[in-house]
């Protein structure tokens, strides 16, 4: 949550798993979601559209 605080606005959430990978030693491991349902929330109308699922 730290580095997250320290983002800018317009940064991407990315930004702040960056800053914690370089400042903090963050590790990270992908996972595999191809078989979930997901989508990207940027605004109001994708998390509607997600809460339509869960």
């Amino acid at each position: 949550m730290r580095q997250l605080q320290r983002v800018e606005d317009q940064d991407y959430f990315e930004r702040g798993l960056e800053l914690a990978i370089a400042e903090d030693g963050l590790l990270l491991e992908p996972m595999d979601v191809s078989d979930l349902y997901a989508v990207e929330v940027d605004f109001a109308e994708d998390l509607e559209r997600a809460n339509l699922f869960v």
